[in-house]
């Protein structure tokens, strides 16, 4: 009797464990971003839950696999991906974001910096049968975002287009 006790009192400590290993969150990666002006690369990724609901976003920085998370608290606001010289260069919004089945996504970047243009190219954050994935307005599934540089006597002032593939 004694070791049907230990016996059972093991399963459940076994059970219990298994509950938590489900329930660790699981990353997503969403797309690659990169320009044809430098090398660098980031990792756009969604951390979900175990009903696989949003979580969080992120962003990793490929070279330096530095991560920048977004909570639920503010992807319904602007989240800035990208600043330099004090100057928010590409944000991020996801309009009226919902963690069951995603939301219209803004982004924002610099056409042309030498007079203040800025551009806007439209995507979406969708839950499918099984996972996660953005699409363009056109409902295409992409993986990867392209920036393409403007560049003045090769300076780099903004971003002509962004390509999706």
């Amino acid at each position: 009797m004694r070791y049907g006790f230990i016996f059972l009192l093991l399963i459940w400590a076994n059970l219990a464990s298994c509950d938590e290993l489900v329930a660790a969150p699981k990353t997503i990666r969403l797309a690659v971003i990169t320009s044809d002006y430098n090398d660098t690369k980031y990792d756009l990724e969604l951390e979900v839950d175990q009903k696989n609901e949003v979580r969080k976003i992120k962003t990793r920085h490929v070279g330096k696999n530095s991560v920048k998370e977004y909570g639920l608290d503010v992807l319904n606001k602007k989240i800035v991906l990208v600043k330099a010289i004090g100057m928010e260069l590409i944000t991020l919004r996801c309009v009226e974001f919902k963690p069951k089945s995603g939301c219209d996504l803004e982004i924002k970047y610099p056409s042309n910096l030498a007079v203040a243009n800025f551009g806007e190219y439209h995507a979406k954050l969708v839950r499918t049968e099984k996972s996660w994935e953005l699409q363009s307005n056109n409902n295409i599934k992409f993986t990867e975002m392209r920036l393409i540089a403007r560049k003045l006597a090769n300076l780099l002032v903004g971003i002509k287009r962004i390509e999706i593939y």
